[in-house]
């Protein structure tokens, strides 16, 4: 786990939904209380998360990558 960029989280949702959502991230980057995290396999973030005040969200994990363990096509 690593401190999340705008740039990671762009390129994620680029792959995830098709969209950079720059502007949405820029907000919750910023947000008080809220910290992003990326999730980096194998040196490469696959997948990130926003928690804040007990909760998380939004999230997003790469089609490739499994937090359980190696993906089937991997």
């Amino acid at each position: 786990v690593a401190a999340l960029t705008p740039e990671i989280a762009a390129a994620l949702d680029r792959d995830v939904i098709g969209t950079a959502r720059e502007t949405d991230h820029g907000f919750w980057l910023t947000e008080p209380g809220r910290i992003g995290r990326a999730v980096v396999r194998k040196g490469r973030p696959v997948g990130y998360y926003y928690a804040r005040a007990g909760t998380i969200g939004p999230a997003a994990w790469a089609a490739t990558s499994s937090p359980f363990g190696e993906s089937p096509d991997a």
